[in-house]
C-alpha cells in the first residue's frame, strides 16, 4: 500500500481529483436535478411546489444530524467506505424514483437518499479530506474540488433538461442513475484517509526530508496545524464557530433556494426551459472563474482576508437575486444571464473561502468532528431556504418577494462574516 501512496506525483491530487467528482456528482444528481424535474413532476401530478419542496427539506434536517456522526468517522476510517456505501444508496434510489406514483413514495426515497446517501459522498466527507492532505495548498486544493459544483450548474441544467425533454423525467432518472455510478463509485476507491497513514506529511513532504530553512519551517508549520487542533468541545466554545456555522449556514440556504427555484421562476415568467437552463448552466461557468480567483488569492493570505472575500462573495449574490427579479419583470435573457453569472460567483466562492477557514481556525485532527457540528444549523438553514421560497410562492402566486428577500439576506450575511474574529490559538498539543 505504501508503494502505492508514494509515486513521485503527490497522492494528495489524486483526493483533490475525486473530491471535485463527489461534489460534481452529488451537486448535479442532488439539489440541480430537482430544479430541472420540479415543474415536470408537479406538473404531472398536482402537487405545490411546497410539498415537491417539503421533501428534500426534511431529508436535510434529518440529514443534519446524521452529519454529528459522519464527521468523527471520516477522522477515525476515511472518506471511502462511507462513499462507496452511500454511493450505492443513493443510486438506487435514483432507480426507484422513475417508479414513482405518489407523493408519499418521491418523500420516503428522498429521505432515504438524504439521510443514508448524501452526507456520506461529498460535503464534510470530502471536504475535511482535502483539508487533511494539505496545509499550504491547502486554498489551491479546496477550490480545485470544490470547482465540480461549477460544472455540475453549467451541464447538469442543459443534459437534464434535455433528458427530461427527450425521454421524460422517469426515463430522465433511470439514465442518470447510471451515470451517477459510473462517476461516483471509482471516486469513492480513490479516497484515503490522510497522509500520516502512509508515511507522509501533508503538500507531499517525507519526515526527515526537511534541508533548508524553508522546508523545516514548512514543517513544523504542518506539525502546528495538527497538534494545535480543536477538539469538537473546545471549538463550540469560541465564539468563531458559531460565527462560522451562522455565516456560512444562511449563505448557503440562501443560495440552495436560488438554485432550487431559477428555473421554475423564469419558466413562469415567460423564458422556455432551454433558456432558464442555459441561464443557469451559465452560473457554473462563473463560479469556476471564482474557484481559481480564490485559489490564487488563499495561497499568500492570511485567514484574516478570507472575511472579506466571504463578505464580497455575498454581497455578489446579493445583487444577483434583485437583478434575476428585474429579468424576470422585463423578460430580459440579458440582464437573466447577468444575475446567472454573478451568482455564480457568490455561491462558487463558499467552499474554499468557507473550508479555508474552518481548517485554518480549528486544525485537522479533528476537522471532520468539528465540521460534522455545524452541520444541523446549516443543513437546517439550506432545507429551510428553498421550502420558504416555495412556501412564498404558493401564498403570494410569485417569486418577486421572496427574492427580493434573499437580498436582504446576503447583504446581512457580509454584514455578519466581516464583523467575525478567528479563535485564539490553542496552545496545549492534544495527545
Amino acid at each position: 500500500m505504501l508503494s502505492m501512496i508514494r509515486p513521485r506525483f503527490f497522492y494528495g491530487w489524486w483526493i483533490v481529483l475525486a473530491a471535485g467528482v463527489a461534489t460534481f456528482v452529488s451537486s448535479a444528481f442532488g439539489g440541480v436535478l430537482q430544479s430541472v424535474v420540479l415543474r415536470p413532476m408537479t406538473d404531472e401530478f398536482g402537487w405545490t411546489r411546497s410539498e415537491f419542496t417539503f421533501a428534500n427539506t426534511i431529508a436535510s434536517i434529518l440529514a443534519a444530524f446524521s452529519g454529528l456522526v459522519v464527521g468523527p468517522m471520516v477522522d477515525r476510517r476515511g472518506a471511502r467506505p462511507l462513499m462507496l456505501f452511500g454511493s450505492l444508496v443513493f443510486g438506487v434510489t435514483l432507480l426507484a424514483t422513475a417508479l414513482v406514483t405518489e407523493l408519499w413514495q418521491f418523500v420516503a426515497l428522498r429521505l432515504v437518499a438524504g439521510v443514508l446517501a448524501g452526507p456520506l459522498i461529498a460535503g464534510v466527507v470530502v471536504n475535511v479530506s482535502v483539508s487533511k492532505w494539505f496545509v499550504r495548498r491547502r486554498g489551491w486544493a479546496i477550490s480545485l474540488s470544490s470547482s465540480g459544483f461549477s460544472f455540475a450548474t453549467m451541464i447538469m441544467p442543459v443534459a437534464g433538461t434535455a433528458a427530461v425533454t427527450a425521454f421524460g423525467w422517469r426515463g430522465a432518472y433511470v439514465i442518470l442513475a447510471m451515470f451517477f455510478w459510473a462517476l461516483m463509485l471509482p471516486a469513492a476507491l480513490i479516497m484515503r484517509r490522510e497522509p500520516e497513514d502512509y508515511g507522509l506529511l501533508p503538500d507531499g513532504q517525507h519526515p526527515g526530508e526537511a534541508r533548508t530553512e524553508a522546508e523545516r519551517q514548512q514543517v513544523e508549520r504542518v506539525r502546528r496545524d495538527l497538534d494545535e487542533s480543536y477538539t469538537r468541545h473546545d471549538a463550540l466554545r469560541t465564539p468563531a464557530f458559531w460565527m462560522l456555522t451562522l455565516t456560512f449556514g444562511v449563505f448557503v440556504g440562501a443560495n440552495i433556494a436560488m438554485l432550487f427555484h431559477a428555473i421554475p421562476y423564469m419558466t413562469g415568467a415567460g423564458f422556455t426551459s432551454t433558456q432558464a437552463g442555459f441561464a443557469l448552466a451559465t452560473t457554473g461557468i462563473s463560479g469556476l472563474v471564482a474557484k481559481f480567483v480564490w485559489g490564487a488569492a488563499l495561497q499568500g493570505m492570511h485567514r484574516f482576508g478570507a472575511r472579506q472575500f466571504s463578505a464580497l462573495a455575498a454581497l455578489c449574490a446579493g445583487a444577483s437575486t434583485l437583478l434575476m427579479v428585474v429579468a424576470t419583470a422585463n423578460r430580459s435573457l440579458p440582464v437573466a444571464l447577468v444575475a446567472c453569472l454573478l451568482w455564480g460567483f457568490g455561491f462558487g466562492s463558499v467552499t474554499p473561502l468557507s473550508e479555508f477557514m474552518w481548517a485554518g481556525y480549528f486544525g485537522r485532527r479533528h476537522l471532520g468532528a468539528v465540521r460534522s457540528a455545524s452541520t444541523p444549523f446549516s443543513v437546517g438553514a439550506t432545507a429551510a431556504g428553498p421550502l420558504l421560497v416555495a412556501v412564498w410562492f404558493d401564498v403570494a402566486g410569485s417569486y418577486n418577494g421572496a427574492f427580493v428577500a434573499m437580498t436582504i439576506v446576503y447583504a446581512l450575511v457580509a454584514v455578519i462574516v466581516l464583523v467575525s474574529r478567528e479563535p485564539p490559538p490553542r496552545l496545549a498539543p492534544e495527545p
